[in-house]
């Protein structure tokens, strides 16, 4: 396999599905580049977002958050050990399997970015991702700012 280079940031392709409410290029997977066993990504979090609390049970995630003031919430419902942490640009998270966590985006004006890898597969599809909330958390947290889906300009920060 040769290397290769991703598209630079400015044109970005973001899928506003796979999360409601944020904007995700999955930029490293073995579609995009061959990839053997990782899934890379890029994820802009709008002004007062927040997603779905979600588990990926076959992959450990790591994190980076490139810009903005989030909150990361993660734990585990077997140990009932849940923690928030408030996270400025430059922190790296690590997320077990089976971990359930949350980001939230703690400005109602500024995006935040973050830059993800799964590690043990090459697509996203195979990262055995279990959405516990449902889409509604993500709605309701945004209607608690005055916000709503069709209000969050992706294409400004893209």
């Amino acid at each position: 396999m040769r290397s290769k280079i991703q598209v630079p940031p400015e044109k970005r392709e973001l899928d506003s599905s796979f999360e409601q409410g944020f904007g995700i290029d999955f930029m490293v997977s073995g579609s995009t580049t061959g990839s053997k066993n990782i899934v890379m990504g890029y994820t802009l979090m709008p002004p007062g977002s927040r997603n779905q609390a979600h588990v990926h049970n076959n992959v450990e995630v790591i994190w980076y958050l490139l810009s903005g003031h989030n909150t990361h919430l993660s734990g585990s419902e077997e140990t009932n050990d849940f923690k928030s942490t408030d996270c400025d640009p430059g922190t790296f998270g690590y997320v077990g399997k089976g971990e359930i966590h949350v980001g939230i985006n703690r400005s109602d004006t500024d995006f935040g970015e973050v830059i993800f890898c799964y590690a043990g597969v090459n697509e996203k599809d195979n990262a055995g991702t279990v959405w516990v909330d449902p889409p509604s958390v993500v709605v309701d947290h945004l209607a608690q700012r005055g916000i709503t889906l069709d209000s969050l300009d992706m294409e400004a920060k893209s």
